[in-house]
């Protein structure tokens, strides 16, 4: 497409007795073709949004119907996956100077990155097609962006270690993914080996997330029970995470496993006298250990108590 053009048109040399009336004139000539292009180089979507809408523009003379080709090609997404191919013919009627062409795209619910797709057009063969592509003029080729907004949630390790005199453990929990909205994500301890209250005490609460902020942590107290026990293991998990639409949160690593290594030596060689006595959480054994040799009118080495002998 060239615009409208124009042409001098001059008369001179008169010969004989007439006269010269309208000497000079200009002709136009009419520009019937039609620039189509994208109206731009590069769109964006968010893959839960169902659809991208593609905006085609006419410039130059619209007075004609003019066509164009559509059609998308894998770039780092993949037709059937990511999105669904699109091939189709565009045509602008008389008078109209847009369109728009709708690509489909997935909402994939894994954490998978930005993805895109090319798209181009190409020239309808049609000796009546006045559609003129030239992408140096204006964009011919795009690339839409698929926009990841799922979140995973999860603890950073599927184990956690922590001595029975270190006081407590710090659990922490990381996010992956989009970071521009808030997540919240509900934690619990539960006994595994370890006993709550005589091991160590149980906790259970909600972690947030502001947006931007991509770990969090909770603190488990332990206790040292002086006694060689063995280590013993606390659950963890996580459950219910939220966030804000049109974000979709997931959970990684929703269970873990703490353990607490004991640093106690138990005593050896002696006697033992057992007897049976209740808690607040059921039924313990006393044991008292002695010196080899002594009984129980001795010297005890050492009183625990524990569920388990």
């Amino acid at each position: 497409t060239n615009a409208n053009r124009t042409v001098g048109l001059v008369l001179s040399n008169l010969v004989g007795t007439a006269s010269l009336g309208i000497a000079s004139a200009t002709l136009t000539i009419t520009d019937n073709d039609s620039l189509v292009s994208f109206t731009s180089a590069s769109y964006t979507v968010v893959e839960n949004a169902g659809f991208a809408s593609i905006t085609l523009n006419r410039a130059g003379a619209s007075s004609q119907v003019v066509s164009v080709n559509f059609a998308t090609a894998n770039g780092t997404a993949v037709a059937g996956t990511d999105y669904t191919a699109v091939s189709q013919l565009v045509t602008f009627t008389s008078g109209q100077t847009s369109a728009t062409v709708n690509v489909p795209v997935v909402n994939t619910l894994i954490i998978d990155g930005n993805r895109t797709v090319l798209m181009n057009l190409t020239a309808s063969v049609s000796p009546a097609n006045a559609a003129v592509l030239n992408n140096s003029l204006a964009p011919t080729n795009a690339t839409l962006t698929i926009l990841d907004n799922d979140i995973l949630v999860g603890f950073n390790a599927a184990t956690f270690t922590v001595a029975e005199n270190g006081g407590s453990a710090t659990i922490t929990v990381t996010r992956t993914g989009q970071t521009n909205a808030s997540v919240t994500v509900n934690f619990a301890t539960a006994n595994g080996t370890a006993i709550n209250y005589l091991d160590y005490i149980g906790t259970n609460g909600t972690l947030s997330f502001a947006a931007g902020v991509t770990s969090q942590s909770f603190i488990i107290p332990v206790l040292d029970n002086t006694a060689g026990n063995l280590n013993k293991t606390v659950s963890l998990s996580l459950s219910t995470a939220a966030t804000a639409l049109p974000n979709v949160v997931a959970l990684a690593i929703s269970s873990a496993t703490l353990t607490i290594t004991d640093n106690d030596s138990p005593v050896t060689g002696g006697t033992n006298d057992s007897t049976f006595a209740p808690l607040f959480n059921g039924t313990v054994y006393a044991v008292k250990q002695y010196q080899p040799g002594g009984t129980s009118s001795g010297t005890s080495q050492s009183a625990v108590l524990t569920n388990n002998i």
